[in-house]
């Protein structure tokens, strides 16, 4: 779809959307139609849409015909993100699992010198 937002509004719940689609030039070019579904889809994600309060419109054929600009107003409600929760006591995160594998630096010094000392020894 080829059209564009032009305004946002938010106004306490109330979002006012304004859109605009370019006219088609040529007659190969199909006819494009954005409608009220096509709208709350674009929003759905960032608000939940409660009502409807003005539908519209918009089409890309020529201006005698239909609307090339349009708006759409909604009474909304903002989601919100889910909360992260930290771990409880006995998990812990990969990160935390990673690190409780990997051995001290002083241990796995230690454990060289052994090796090394035990080699000679041989």
């Amino acid at each position: 779809m080829h059209f564009q937002i032009l305004k946002e509004e938010l106004q306490g719940d109330i979002l006012k959307v304004q859109c605009s689609i370019n006219i088609r030039n040529y007659l190969e070019d199909p006819i494009v139609k954005i409608k009220t579904s096509d709208i709350v889809s674009i929003y759905e994600s960032k608000y939940e849409i409660l009502t409807i309060i003005k539908d519209g419109e918009i089409w890309n054929t020529s201006p005698g015909l239909k609307r090339q600009t349009d708006t759409w107003i909604f009474k909304i409600k903002k989601k919100r993100k889910p909360r992260t929760r930290t771990p409880k006591n006995g998990t812990t995160s990969s990160q935390q699992k990673e690190n409780l594998k990997k051995e001290k630096f002083s241990s796995r010094i230690s454990n060289i010198a052994k090796k090394i000392q035990n080699n000679q020894e041989s």
